[in-house]
């Protein structure tokens, strides 16, 4: 399916979505981000997320997951749209971290995106200098 396919859809929540936003300071270079808290996320309201993934008649090649879970969505979410890709043969492209991360890798995900931070936790090394990285 390709991307112009697809319709979009709006899935709606009680509270307001959260804005992050990123500065560039011109001079120095530096980036500063602001990642606002998440809202609180009822089971009604992401398990409508995977009713409508699931009930998708033409499921995506390819599913993009990315960001933190919100308040009230259990870890195990991405690897509940990890396993549904897999069952639907789509490729699920992730970024995400912590046990939601390995939840999801434990799952089998086509790719995944980690920082260095993430990349030292899920392989319980130290990763300080290029080699290795």
């Amino acid at each position: 399916m390709h991307a112009e396919g697809l319709d979009s859809v709006f899935l709606p929540i009680a509270d307001e979505t959260r804005v992050n936003f990123t500065v560039h300071e011109h001079s120095t270079g530096a980036e500063f981000r602001f990642v606002m808290p998440c809202t609180h996320l009822s089971e009604a309201e992401w398990t409508a997320s995977l009713r409508h993934l699931e009930s998708l008649g033409e499921f995506p090649d390819m599913v993009v997951a990315s960001g933190s879970l919100p308040p009230g969505v259990p870890a195990d979410f991405y690897a509940r749209v990890a396993r549904l890709c897999r069952q639907r043969r789509a490729k699920l492209v992730l970024d995400a971290s912590g046990p939601a991360l390995a939840a999801a890798l434990a799952e089998g995900v086509f790719l995944f995106k980690p920082n260095l931070k993430e990349l030292a936790e899920l392989s319980g090394r130290s990763l300080e200098t290029p080699p290795q990285w």
